[in-house]
Protein backbone atom coordinates (compact mmCIF):
# COMPACT_ATOMS: atom_id res chain seq x y z
CA UNK A 1 0.00 0.00 0.00
CA UNK A 2 0.69 3.66 -0.78
CA UNK A 3 -0.56 6.96 0.57
CA UNK A 4 -1.61 9.52 -1.96
CA UNK A 5 -2.09 13.61 -0.59
CA UNK A 6 -4.27 15.03 -2.97
CA UNK A 7 -4.50 19.05 -2.59
CA UNK A 8 -7.31 20.77 -2.24
CA UNK A 9 -9.64 21.31 -5.28
CA UNK A 10 -13.36 20.79 -6.55
CA UNK A 11 -14.54 17.00 -7.19
CA UNK A 12 -16.40 15.41 -9.59
CA UNK A 13 -17.65 11.80 -9.86
CA UNK A 14 -18.23 9.69 -13.47
CA UNK A 15 -19.43 6.44 -12.82
CA UNK A 16 -19.79 3.62 -15.31
CA UNK A 17 -21.82 1.13 -15.82
CA UNK A 18 -20.76 -1.24 -18.93
CA UNK A 19 -17.08 -0.38 -19.21
CA UNK A 20 -16.72 -1.74 -22.75
CA UNK A 21 -19.42 0.84 -23.55
CA UNK A 22 -18.43 4.08 -21.42
CA UNK A 23 -15.15 3.71 -19.98
CA UNK A 24 -13.05 5.54 -22.33
CA UNK A 25 -15.31 8.09 -22.98
CA UNK A 26 -15.50 9.48 -19.45
CA UNK A 27 -11.39 8.66 -19.14
CA UNK A 28 -11.61 11.67 -21.67
CA UNK A 29 -13.38 13.29 -19.47
CA UNK A 30 -11.55 12.68 -16.52
CA UNK A 31 -8.32 13.61 -18.42
CA UNK A 32 -9.82 17.12 -19.36
CA UNK A 33 -10.87 17.75 -16.38
CA UNK A 34 -7.87 16.93 -14.23
CA UNK A 35 -6.06 19.31 -16.45
CA UNK A 36 -7.81 22.26 -15.25
CA UNK A 37 -7.34 21.29 -11.56
CA UNK A 38 -10.30 18.85 -10.56
CA UNK A 39 -9.81 15.90 -8.72
CA UNK A 40 -11.83 12.69 -10.49
CA UNK A 41 -13.59 9.82 -8.78
CA UNK A 42 -14.11 7.44 -12.04
CA UNK A 43 -15.03 3.54 -11.96
CA UNK A 44 -17.56 0.93 -11.46
CA UNK A 45 -20.53 2.78 -10.71
CA UNK A 46 -21.94 1.37 -7.82
CA UNK A 47 -17.70 2.40 -6.28
CA UNK A 48 -18.18 5.71 -7.69
CA UNK A 49 -21.34 6.86 -6.39
CA UNK A 50 -20.71 5.41 -2.45
CA UNK A 51 -17.32 6.58 -2.48
CA UNK A 52 -16.35 8.88 0.52
CA UNK A 53 -14.93 12.86 0.02
CA UNK A 54 -14.61 15.08 2.28
CA UNK A 55 -17.17 17.63 0.77
CA UNK A 56 -19.69 17.92 -2.07
CA UNK A 57 -18.96 16.79 -5.44
CA UNK A 58 -20.26 17.46 -8.81
CA UNK A 59 -22.25 14.17 -10.55
CA UNK A 60 -22.13 13.04 -13.99
CA UNK A 61 -24.19 10.26 -14.20
CA UNK A 62 -25.38 7.80 -16.86
CA UNK A 63 -29.45 8.26 -16.45
CA UNK A 64 -32.10 10.11 -15.19
CA UNK A 65 -33.94 6.77 -14.89
CA UNK A 66 -36.75 5.62 -12.29
CA UNK A 67 -34.45 3.39 -10.76
CA UNK A 68 -31.90 6.51 -10.58
CA UNK A 69 -33.90 8.42 -7.71
CA UNK A 70 -31.74 7.22 -4.50
CA UNK A 71 -28.67 8.07 -6.17
CA UNK A 72 -29.51 11.78 -7.62
CA UNK A 73 -31.30 12.31 -3.63
CA UNK A 74 -28.11 11.11 -1.77
CA UNK A 75 -26.16 13.72 -4.08
CA UNK A 76 -28.44 16.48 -3.08
CA UNK A 77 -28.38 15.43 0.19
CA UNK A 78 -24.72 15.69 0.85
CA UNK A 79 -24.88 19.08 -1.23
CA UNK A 80 -23.12 18.13 -3.86
CA UNK A 81 -24.68 18.73 -7.64
CA UNK A 82 -26.20 15.84 -9.84
CA UNK A 83 -25.87 16.43 -13.81
CA UNK A 84 -26.62 13.52 -16.29
CA UNK A 85 -26.98 12.34 -19.52
CA UNK A 86 -28.62 8.92 -21.13
CA UNK A 87 -26.25 6.81 -22.24
CA UNK A 88 -29.30 5.15 -23.99
CA UNK A 89 -30.64 8.18 -25.37
CA UNK A 90 -29.23 8.11 -28.86
CA UNK A 91 -30.73 4.72 -29.98
CA UNK A 92 -34.40 4.14 -29.11
CA UNK A 93 -37.85 2.37 -30.60
CA UNK A 94 -39.93 5.37 -30.14
CA UNK A 95 -40.18 8.60 -28.07
CA UNK A 96 -43.27 7.21 -25.17
CA UNK A 97 -41.19 4.14 -25.07
CA UNK A 98 -37.81 5.68 -24.49
CA UNK A 99 -39.69 8.36 -21.92
CA UNK A 100 -41.48 6.16 -19.76
CA UNK A 101 -38.54 3.99 -19.74
CA UNK A 102 -35.58 5.86 -19.38
CA UNK A 103 -36.26 9.64 -18.18
CA UNK A 104 -38.00 10.32 -14.94
CA UNK A 105 -40.01 13.45 -14.41
CA UNK A 106 -38.60 13.81 -10.96
CA UNK A 107 -35.20 13.42 -12.03
CA UNK A 108 -35.11 15.54 -14.73
CA UNK A 109 -36.73 18.14 -12.80
CA UNK A 110 -33.86 18.06 -10.03
CA UNK A 111 -31.18 17.45 -11.78
CA UNK A 112 -28.68 20.98 -12.28
CA UNK A 113 -27.98 20.22 -15.89
CA UNK A 114 -28.94 17.44 -18.63
CA UNK A 115 -27.04 16.77 -21.28
CA UNK A 116 -28.49 15.70 -24.58
CA UNK A 117 -27.25 14.06 -27.17
CA UNK A 118 -28.17 15.67 -29.96
CA UNK A 119 -31.52 17.96 -30.88
CA UNK A 120 -34.11 14.75 -31.98
CA UNK A 121 -33.54 13.20 -28.48
CA UNK A 122 -33.85 17.04 -26.71
CA UNK A 123 -37.27 17.83 -29.55
CA UNK A 124 -38.69 14.22 -27.43
CA UNK A 125 -37.99 15.47 -24.42
CA UNK A 126 -39.21 18.81 -24.48
CA UNK A 127 -42.12 17.69 -27.00
CA UNK A 128 -42.92 15.03 -24.07
CA UNK A 129 -42.25 17.54 -20.41
CA UNK A 130 -42.93 21.11 -22.00
CA UNK A 131 -39.48 21.40 -21.10
CA UNK A 132 -37.72 25.31 -22.07
CA UNK A 133 -35.59 23.48 -24.77
CA UNK A 134 -32.37 26.03 -22.74
CA UNK A 135 -32.69 23.69 -20.17
CA UNK A 136 -31.09 21.03 -22.35
CA UNK A 137 -27.43 21.07 -23.05
CA UNK A 138 -26.56 19.81 -26.49
CA UNK A 139 -23.29 18.45 -25.65
CA UNK A 140 -23.57 15.28 -27.76
CA UNK A 141 -21.48 12.19 -25.94
CA UNK A 142 -18.37 12.10 -25.19
CA UNK A 143 -18.38 8.71 -26.66
CA UNK A 144 -19.03 10.02 -30.20
CA UNK A 145 -15.81 12.07 -29.31
CA UNK A 146 -14.36 8.93 -29.83
CA UNK A 147 -15.20 9.11 -32.63
CA UNK A 148 -13.91 11.60 -34.78
CA UNK A 149 -11.12 11.55 -37.15
CA UNK A 150 -8.66 13.60 -34.72
CA UNK A 151 -9.24 10.76 -31.98
CA UNK A 152 -8.94 7.88 -34.09
CA UNK A 153 -5.32 7.23 -33.29
CA UNK A 154 -6.79 6.25 -29.93
CA UNK A 155 -7.67 2.67 -31.32
CA UNK A 156 -5.34 2.30 -33.81
CA UNK A 157 -2.76 -0.08 -31.25
CA UNK A 158 -5.60 -1.94 -30.20
CA UNK A 159 -7.27 -2.54 -33.69
CA UNK A 160 -3.70 -3.20 -34.89
CA UNK A 161 -3.13 -6.09 -32.33
CA UNK A 162 -6.76 -7.00 -33.31
CA UNK A 163 -5.86 -7.25 -37.14
CA UNK A 164 -3.00 -9.03 -36.51
CA UNK A 165 -4.53 -12.12 -34.20
CA UNK A 166 -7.14 -12.54 -36.82
CA UNK A 167 -6.28 -10.94 -40.22
CA UNK A 168 -9.18 -10.12 -42.24
CA UNK A 169 -12.43 -10.37 -40.85
CA UNK A 170 -16.11 -9.50 -40.71
CA UNK A 171 -17.51 -8.50 -37.79
CA UNK A 172 -21.01 -9.59 -36.31
CA UNK A 173 -22.18 -7.47 -33.18
CA UNK A 174 -24.96 -8.98 -31.49
CA UNK A 175 -28.32 -7.24 -29.99
CA UNK A 176 -30.74 -9.64 -28.54
CA UNK A 177 -30.87 -8.89 -24.81
CA UNK A 178 -34.19 -9.70 -24.53
CA UNK A 179 -34.18 -13.13 -25.60
CA UNK A 180 -30.76 -14.32 -24.76
CA UNK A 181 -30.10 -11.70 -21.03
CA UNK A 182 -27.73 -12.68 -19.30
CA UNK A 183 -30.20 -13.00 -16.36
CA UNK A 184 -31.82 -15.81 -18.33
CA UNK A 185 -35.60 -15.05 -19.71
CA UNK A 186 -37.76 -16.04 -16.81
CA UNK A 187 -35.47 -13.21 -14.38
CA UNK A 188 -36.01 -10.52 -17.19
CA UNK A 189 -39.73 -11.09 -17.34
CA UNK A 190 -39.82 -10.87 -13.49
CA UNK A 191 -37.39 -7.73 -14.02
CA UNK A 192 -39.72 -6.41 -17.05
CA UNK A 193 -42.78 -6.85 -15.01
CA UNK A 194 -41.38 -5.44 -11.69
CA UNK A 195 -38.90 -2.80 -11.04
CA UNK A 196 -37.92 -2.21 -14.53
CA UNK A 197 -41.77 -1.11 -15.50
CA UNK A 198 -42.03 -2.30 -18.71
CA UNK A 199 -45.04 -4.40 -18.58
CA UNK A 200 -48.15 -2.63 -16.92
CA UNK A 201 -50.66 -3.72 -18.61
CA UNK A 202 -51.98 -7.02 -20.48
CA UNK A 203 -51.30 -4.82 -24.03
CA UNK A 204 -47.67 -3.80 -22.75
CA UNK A 205 -47.21 -7.82 -21.65
CA UNK A 206 -48.50 -9.03 -25.21
CA UNK A 207 -46.33 -6.53 -26.65
CA UNK A 208 -43.26 -7.18 -24.57
CA UNK A 209 -43.72 -11.27 -25.54
CA UNK A 210 -44.01 -10.12 -29.14
CA UNK A 211 -40.53 -8.05 -29.24
CA UNK A 212 -39.08 -11.34 -27.74
CA UNK A 213 -40.40 -13.81 -29.98
CA UNK A 214 -39.00 -11.07 -32.85
CA UNK A 215 -35.16 -11.03 -31.27
CA UNK A 216 -35.69 -15.00 -31.07
CA UNK A 217 -36.26 -15.27 -34.72
CA UNK A 218 -33.91 -12.94 -35.58
CA UNK A 219 -31.26 -14.21 -33.53
CA UNK A 220 -32.00 -17.63 -35.42
CA UNK A 221 -31.87 -15.90 -38.60
CA UNK A 222 -28.53 -14.20 -37.26
CA UNK A 223 -26.97 -17.44 -36.60
CA UNK A 224 -27.67 -19.13 -39.80
CA UNK A 225 -25.75 -16.04 -41.57
CA UNK A 226 -22.64 -16.19 -39.39
CA UNK A 227 -22.39 -20.19 -40.46
CA UNK A 228 -23.18 -19.02 -44.57
CA UNK A 229 -20.56 -16.43 -44.36
CA UNK A 230 -18.27 -18.55 -42.55
CA UNK A 231 -18.61 -21.23 -45.09
CA UNK A 232 -18.94 -19.21 -48.46
CA UNK A 233 -15.80 -16.86 -47.76
CA UNK A 234 -13.30 -19.60 -45.74
CA UNK A 235 -10.37 -16.93 -46.55
CA UNK A 236 -11.83 -14.18 -44.02
CA UNK A 237 -12.34 -14.69 -40.00
CA UNK A 238 -15.74 -14.50 -38.50
CA UNK A 239 -15.81 -12.34 -35.70
CA UNK A 240 -19.28 -12.76 -33.29
CA UNK A 241 -19.09 -9.88 -30.70
CA UNK A 242 -22.14 -10.16 -27.85
CA UNK A 243 -23.74 -7.40 -26.46
CA UNK A 244 -22.72 -6.72 -22.79
CA UNK A 245 -25.82 -7.48 -21.95
CA UNK A 246 -26.44 -11.14 -23.54
CA UNK A 247 -25.57 -14.31 -22.31
CA UNK A 248 -22.25 -15.09 -23.92
CA UNK A 249 -21.92 -18.27 -23.07
CA UNK A 250 -24.79 -18.95 -26.12
CA UNK A 251 -22.33 -17.98 -28.31
CA UNK A 252 -19.28 -19.56 -27.02
CA UNK A 253 -21.00 -23.38 -26.54
CA UNK A 254 -22.58 -22.20 -30.41
CA UNK A 255 -19.51 -21.58 -32.32
CA UNK A 256 -16.55 -22.79 -29.87
CA UNK A 257 -15.93 -25.36 -32.57
CA UNK A 258 -17.01 -23.68 -35.49
CA UNK A 259 -13.98 -23.50 -38.16
CA UNK A 260 -13.36 -19.21 -38.68
CA UNK A 261 -15.91 -18.30 -36.68
CA UNK A 262 -14.60 -16.82 -33.27
CA UNK A 263 -16.75 -15.12 -30.51
CA UNK A 264 -15.06 -11.92 -28.70
CA UNK A 265 -15.68 -10.47 -25.59
CA UNK A 266 -13.15 -7.89 -24.62
CA UNK A 267 -12.53 -5.02 -25.71
CA UNK A 268 -14.62 -1.75 -26.62
CA UNK A 269 -16.50 -2.53 -29.69
CA UNK A 270 -15.43 0.60 -31.55
CA UNK A 271 -11.86 -1.47 -31.51
CA UNK A 272 -13.51 -4.26 -33.37
CA UNK A 273 -15.40 -2.11 -36.16
CA UNK A 274 -12.21 0.22 -36.34
CA UNK A 275 -10.05 -3.28 -37.21
CA UNK A 276 -12.91 -5.32 -38.99
CA UNK A 277 -13.51 -5.34 -42.97
CA UNK A 278 -17.58 -5.25 -42.28
CA UNK A 279 -19.77 -5.07 -39.57
CA UNK A 280 -23.46 -6.41 -39.78
CA UNK A 281 -25.55 -5.88 -36.89
CA UNK A 282 -29.34 -5.70 -36.33
CA UNK A 283 -30.66 -2.21 -34.97
CA UNK A 284 -27.26 -2.09 -33.21
CA UNK A 285 -25.79 1.41 -31.72
CA UNK A 286 -22.89 -0.24 -33.17
CA UNK A 287 -24.25 0.74 -36.73
CA UNK A 288 -23.92 4.43 -35.74
CA UNK A 289 -20.73 3.95 -34.50
CA UNK A 290 -20.02 2.43 -37.97
CA UNK A 291 -20.85 5.03 -39.75
CA UNK A 292 -19.73 7.57 -37.55
CA UNK A 293 -16.32 5.85 -38.32
CA UNK A 294 -16.63 5.40 -41.76
CA UNK A 295 -16.55 1.55 -41.91
CA UNK A 296 -18.93 -0.36 -43.70
CA UNK A 297 -21.89 -0.88 -41.82
CA UNK A 298 -24.95 -3.92 -43.05
CA UNK A 299 -27.73 -3.80 -40.77
CA UNK A 300 -29.41 -7.59 -41.34
CA UNK A 301 -33.30 -7.50 -41.36
CA UNK A 302 -34.65 -10.95 -42.26
CA UNK A 303 -37.98 -9.85 -40.64
CA UNK A 304 -40.28 -7.18 -41.96
CA UNK A 305 -41.81 -6.05 -38.44
CA UNK A 306 -42.18 -2.51 -38.54
CA UNK A 307 -43.43 -2.40 -34.71
CA UNK A 308 -39.84 -3.10 -33.76
CA UNK A 309 -37.68 -1.40 -36.13
CA UNK A 310 -35.06 0.82 -34.59
CA UNK A 311 -34.88 3.54 -37.14
CA UNK A 312 -31.68 5.15 -36.67
CA UNK A 313 -29.04 2.46 -36.89
CA UNK A 314 -30.40 1.18 -39.98
CA UNK A 315 -30.78 4.76 -41.16
CA UNK A 316 -27.15 4.87 -41.27
CA UNK A 317 -26.13 1.21 -42.62
CA UNK A 318 -26.47 -0.26 -46.03
CA UNK A 319 -30.02 -2.06 -45.29
CA UNK A 320 -29.83 -6.24 -46.72
CA UNK A 321 -33.00 -7.89 -46.05
CA UNK A 322 -31.47 -11.50 -47.42
CA UNK A 323 -28.14 -13.85 -46.95
CA UNK A 324 -27.36 -12.83 -50.34
CA UNK A 325 -27.75 -9.11 -50.04
CA UNK A 326 -25.35 -9.41 -47.36
CA UNK A 327 -22.93 -11.55 -48.95
CA UNK A 328 -22.65 -9.13 -51.96
CA UNK A 329 -22.56 -5.99 -49.55
CA UNK A 330 -19.37 -8.36 -47.45
CA UNK A 331 -18.01 -9.25 -50.88
CA UNK A 332 -18.17 -4.84 -52.51
CA UNK A 333 -16.67 -4.16 -48.66
CA UNK A 334 -13.55 -6.73 -49.07
CA UNK A 335 -13.12 -5.38 -52.65
CA UNK A 336 -12.96 -1.62 -51.49
CA UNK A 337 -15.93 -0.64 -52.87
CA UNK A 338 -18.27 1.65 -50.74
CA UNK A 339 -21.62 0.61 -49.94
CA UNK A 340 -23.49 3.99 -50.33
CA UNK A 341 -24.58 6.17 -52.80
CA UNK A 342 -23.20 10.15 -52.70
CA UNK A 343 -27.11 10.91 -51.94
CA UNK A 344 -27.83 8.61 -49.69
CA UNK A 345 -24.21 9.53 -47.80
CA UNK A 346 -25.44 12.98 -47.68
CA UNK A 347 -28.58 12.16 -46.24
CA UNK A 348 -27.21 9.67 -43.50
CA UNK A 349 -24.50 12.54 -42.62
CA UNK A 350 -27.98 15.06 -42.18
CA UNK A 351 -29.80 12.38 -39.99
CA UNK A 352 -26.59 11.85 -38.24
CA UNK A 353 -25.81 15.40 -37.21
CA UNK A 354 -29.62 15.71 -36.18
CA UNK A 355 -28.79 12.91 -33.27
CA UNK A 356 -25.25 13.45 -32.44
CA UNK A 357 -24.44 17.30 -31.42
CA UNK A 358 -20.84 16.71 -31.54
CA UNK A 359 -20.09 15.10 -34.63
CA UNK A 360 -18.41 18.23 -35.90
CA UNK A 361 -17.70 21.42 -33.70
CA UNK A 362 -16.91 21.72 -30.33
CA UNK A 363 -16.22 18.06 -28.45
CA UNK A 364 -18.40 17.25 -25.83
CA UNK A 365 -16.03 17.03 -23.44
CA UNK A 366 -15.18 20.59 -23.55
CA UNK A 367 -18.76 21.34 -23.15
CA UNK A 368 -18.95 19.32 -20.47
CA UNK A 369 -16.05 20.66 -18.78
CA UNK A 370 -17.02 24.32 -19.55
CA UNK A 371 -20.63 24.14 -17.97
CA UNK A 372 -19.03 22.44 -14.50
CA UNK A 373 -16.75 25.21 -14.35
CA UNK A 374 -19.17 28.26 -13.15
CA UNK A 375 -19.72 25.25 -10.07
CA UNK A 376 -19.21 26.43 -6.57
CA UNK A 377 -17.73 23.86 -4.64
CA UNK A 378 -16.05 23.55 -1.81
CA UNK A 379 -12.25 22.67 -2.12
CA UNK A 380 -11.23 19.98 -0.24
CA UNK A 381 -8.00 17.49 -0.34
CA UNK A 382 -7.97 13.98 0.13
CA UNK A 383 -5.57 11.88 1.97
CA UNK A 384 -5.89 7.95 1.23
CA UNK A 385 -3.88 4.88 1.48
CA UNK A 386 -4.37 3.45 -2.13
CA UNK A 387 -3.37 -0.19 -3.82
CA UNK A 388 -1.33 1.29 -6.50
CA UNK A 389 -0.42 4.70 -7.74
CA UNK A 390 1.00 5.50 -11.42
CA UNK A 391 2.08 8.10 -13.48
CA UNK A 392 0.31 9.07 -16.99
CA UNK A 393 3.42 10.38 -18.37
CA UNK A 394 5.40 7.15 -17.64
CA UNK A 395 3.75 5.51 -20.25
CA UNK A 396 5.19 5.52 -23.28
CA UNK A 397 4.45 6.36 -26.78
CA UNK A 398 3.19 3.08 -28.25
CA UNK A 399 3.09 1.07 -24.97
CA UNK A 400 -0.89 0.26 -25.15
CA UNK A 401 -1.91 -2.67 -22.97
CA UNK A 402 -4.48 -4.52 -24.26
CA UNK A 403 -5.69 -6.75 -21.50
CA UNK A 404 -8.24 -9.27 -22.49
CA UNK A 405 -10.72 -9.18 -19.41
CA UNK A 406 -12.71 -12.50 -21.11
CA UNK A 407 -14.79 -13.83 -18.25
CA UNK A 408 -15.17 -17.93 -17.59
CA UNK A 409 -18.75 -18.86 -18.69
CA UNK A 410 -18.81 -21.29 -15.51
CA UNK A 411 -17.45 -18.22 -13.78
CA UNK A 412 -19.90 -15.36 -15.00
CA UNK A 413 -20.70 -12.97 -12.38
CA UNK A 414 -22.81 -10.02 -14.33
CA UNK A 415 -21.19 -7.08 -12.82
CA UNK A 416 -17.90 -8.64 -13.21
CA UNK A 417 -19.32 -9.35 -16.95
CA UNK A 418 -20.49 -5.38 -17.11
CA UNK A 419 -16.99 -3.95 -15.60
CA UNK A 420 -14.32 -6.19 -15.54
CA UNK A 421 -11.45 -6.40 -12.74
CA UNK A 422 -9.26 -3.26 -13.76
CA UNK A 423 -5.89 -1.66 -12.03
CA UNK A 424 -4.37 1.54 -12.14
CA UNK A 425 -1.89 0.70 -14.84
CA UNK A 426 -4.30 -0.30 -17.37
CA UNK A 427 -6.30 3.29 -16.03
CA UNK A 428 -3.00 4.94 -16.55
CA UNK A 429 -2.16 3.97 -20.34
CA UNK A 430 -5.63 4.17 -21.29
CA UNK A 431 -5.04 7.62 -20.46
CA UNK A 432 -1.92 8.06 -21.91
CA UNK A 433 -2.91 7.15 -25.57
CA UNK A 434 -5.92 9.81 -24.98
CA UNK A 435 -3.50 12.66 -23.97
CA UNK A 436 -1.23 11.66 -26.78
CA UNK A 437 -4.68 11.53 -29.61
CA UNK A 438 -5.82 15.11 -28.22
CA UNK A 439 -2.10 16.86 -26.94
CA UNK A 440 -3.09 16.88 -23.29
CA UNK A 441 -3.15 15.76 -20.06
CA UNK A 442 0.41 13.83 -19.68
CA UNK A 443 1.11 14.92 -16.18
CA UNK A 444 -2.02 13.31 -14.72
CA UNK A 445 -1.58 10.51 -11.86
CA UNK A 446 -4.04 7.71 -11.33
CA UNK A 447 -4.11 6.37 -7.76
CA UNK A 448 -6.67 3.33 -7.54
CA UNK A 449 -8.45 3.76 -3.95
CA UNK A 450 -9.97 0.13 -3.87
CA UNK A 451 -11.69 -2.62 -6.17
CA UNK A 452 -12.18 -1.01 -9.72
CA UNK A 453 -12.33 2.71 -8.10
CA UNK A 454 -9.63 5.59 -9.65
CA UNK A 455 -8.75 8.65 -8.78
CA UNK A 456 -7.22 10.65 -11.60
CA UNK A 457 -5.66 14.40 -10.84
CA UNK A 458 -2.89 16.10 -11.71
CA UNK A 459 -0.34 17.27 -8.53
Amino acid sequence: MTKIAVSDRRWARLPVELSVRELDAKLLLAGVLADSGWGVLIGQEAQVRSARLPGPSVHYDKSIAPGMTKALTTALGDGSIFTANCEEGLVYLDAPTYVRRKISADNLAACSTFFCWGEHQADDLVATFGLDHARLILSGNPRVDLLRPEMRSFYEPSAKSIRERHGQFILFNTKFGRFNPFIGREKFYEMAKGSWGLIRTEEEDAKFRNSVRHQEETFEHTIRLIDTVAASRPDIAVIVRPHPSENWSTYLHRFGSSRGISVATAGSAVEWIAAASAMVHSDCTTGVEAFVLDRPSICYEPLNEADYDIELPRMLSLRCGTDDAVLGAIDAALAGRTLLDPAAAVAMAQTAQHHMANIFGQPAVNVIAERFEPFDLARVSLHREVAQQCFVNAVEVGDALVVDHHIDPSQQNYRAQKFPLRHADEIASTLGRLGRATGQFTALHVAELTENLFCVYRP
